[in-house]
């Protein structure tokens, strides 16, 4: 089964269009964004998972109900959520912000508690990559503030409803202060859920969900934003969007924390057929090293620490040191443990890959692809074992932002009507008066 890109858009909006950025072949950016911006990037969220490349400028151009309008994409993700931006009036002005993809029970009062003096200022006590965000009458902490206060922290792994819900709110909510400087905004983007999870209902349920103003407090500020999810796409799409053309056969491997899609296309055409999600990712790697390092110096890694490790080994770094009572562990053990460890949890992506995308057992895996584009944060621990499978991988410069990059791209290409249309069939779906795009 093929699915169009503007055919499976119009499942949702009742509309079907060419999406106006669409490439040669040959060409691999699909818009006029600056891409030169990212060389600024880091290839990873820094201090605790959190990287914001800038804030956004306050914009002029504002519409009539005094809303300064935005296009997005977001990546709610189980390892880290992604938010990118761009204001109406300057689509080139773009900006992104990363934060770990934990929600924690928590209020700003209980932020207090660190300061010497009473009747401290909880706003003045946060950290920059710290966020209490209040909505619905219930406070919740949100990136690496959920990871070490709060009570009930996750990351809601493994639950699908994760994406519709309060935990992929408070993340967007969090990402979109960092970035809007205004307390009044529409923001309209595009998200993306796993290709295991897609079908119309849950891209119905994302899209009803958040297709509405949202009233709610930023570290203590208050914000008003008219949300519009205009799309809901498999993941991978972005990549897609951003590296593929419009005649290729194309592979795409998004390789999470926990998780990995692979998604085939002709084109732009998905091939539903030869695209799957499996349970492999950077946190099996770490569980399987953290197994290895306890056999011979009786501890584990915690998730900073291994992080730190894991990106030091692939960028073939100096190791930092690794210390167990109190005594520095090999470094050589170490390079033994993780050789061994890559290889294994390569070789087991690997199988799950070939699964989903070879036709029989007569051929060499994935030859009749002419694109094959690993993608995600885990893509730097990955692509080595992926290319012992599958030789000439394209090799792109931040594939962990591929995805949110690509979303907001296509959330720039809709049409005015699309928005419009967006916002007429939430509005009929939940019988709920809905905001204008």
């Amino acid at each position: 089964m093929f699915g169009n890109f503007t055919e499976f858009f119009g499942i949702l909006v009742s509309v079907s269009v060419k999406h106006p950025f669409l490439p040669v072949k040959g060409v691999t950016c699909m818009t006029n964004f600056n891409h030169s911006k990212q060389q600024q990037y880091s290839h990873y969220p820094q201090n605790g998972g959190y990287y914001a490349s800038q804030r956004q400028q306050p914009h002029r151009v504002l519409y009539p109900d005094n809303r300064c309008p935005y296009f997005g994409g977001f990546d709610a993700g189980s390892g880290f959520a992604e938010l990118w931006v761009a204001p109406a009036d300057n689509p080139e002005q773009v900006t992104h912000a990363v934060i770990p993809s934990w929600v924690a029970s928590g209020s700003l009062d209980d932020i207090t508690k660190r300061s010497r003096l009473l009747e401290a200022d909880p706003v003045e006590e946060l950290e920059e990559d710290e966020f209490v965000i209040a909505f619905e009458g219930e406070e919740r902490y949100a990136g690496r503030l959920a990871q070490i206060s709060g009570t009930n922290p996750t990351n809601a792994l493994n639950d699908p409803r994760r994406y519709a819900n309060e935990h992929a709110m408070t993340l967007l909510f969090a990402l979109a202060g960092l970035l809007i400087p205004e307390d009044r905004f529409t923001l309209r983007y595009v998200t993306a859920i796993p290709v295991s999870l897609y079908d119309d209902q849950r891209r119905k349920d994302i899209q009803d969900a958040f297709s509405r103003n949202f009233q709610y407090l930023w570290n203590g500020h208050a914000k008003n934003g008219n949300l519009v999810c205009g799309a809901v796409v498999p993941e991978g799409t972005g990549a897609l969007m951003l590296y593929g053309d419009t005649t290729s056969k194309t592979l795409v491997v998004d390789y999470g924390y926990r998780t990995a899609d692979v998604l085939s296309a002709v084109g732009q055409k998905i091939d539903f057929d030869h695209s799957a999600g499996f349970s492999i990712g950077v946190g099996q790697i770490v569980d399987a090293f953290n197994d290895e390092l306890y056999k011979f110096a009786g501890r584990r890694l915690d998730d900073r620490e291994a992080d730190i490790l894991l990106r030091a080994y692939v960028h073939g770094e100096a190791f930092p040191t690794i210390k167990s009572h109190r005594k520095s562990v090999d470094p050589d053990k170490i390079r033994t443990a993780l050789d061994r460890v890559y290889k294994t949890i390569g070789k087991q992506a690997n199988t799950e890959i070939a699964r989903i995308v070879n036709e029989d057992e007569s051929g060499e895996i994935a030859a009749a692809y002419d694109l094959v584009i690993p993608i995600g944060g885990g893509a730097y621990h990955f692509s080595k074992a992926l290319e012992t499978m599958i030789p000439n991988v394209e090799d792109v410069e931040h594939p962990q932002s591929a995805n949110p990059e690509g979303y907001l791209e296509i959330a720039i290409g809709f049409s005015e009507h699309i928005w419009s249309k967006v916002v007429s069939d939430v509005a009929k779906r939940t019988n709920r008066i809905t905001q204008h795009a």
